[in-house]
């Protein structure tokens, strides 16, 4: 995810990604409510593939919309950033690391 946050959303909206919070703000929000959740953090790390430059882009617009409503202007961009970083067969490949995290509790 760091290429998202570090790159293509400071790239297509010209502004620093600034994340709205994470895990532990509603773990301890609801523990000031009176509930103990159980917490379980899963860590990843993969490699993912896009066939072709409208795959990247696809995949990755789908994730910025949730963060900025993606412009015609800003879609093009993308599809910039995305053609100048293709490997030589014509495919977008990258690495992600990253945690999960699963909260639940009884009711």
């Amino acid at each position: 995810m760091q290429e998202f946050f570090g790159q293509v959303y400071p790239f297509v909206t010209g502004e620093t990604f600034r994340p709205t919070g994470n895990y532990l703000n509603i773990l301890t929000t609801i523990y000031e409510h009176g509930i103990y959740a159980n917490l379980e953090i899963r860590e990843f790390e993969t490699e993912s593939k896009h066939e072709n430059t409208e795959k990247a882009l696809s995949s990755w617009k789908a994730m910025l919309n949730y963060y900025a409503y993606t412009s015609q202007n800003m879609e093009e961009q993308l599809r910039q950033f995305y053609k100048s970083r293709m490997n030589s067969d014509g495919t977008y490949k990258y690495h992600l690391k990253g945690a999960d995290c699963m909260l639940w509790w009884k009711v």
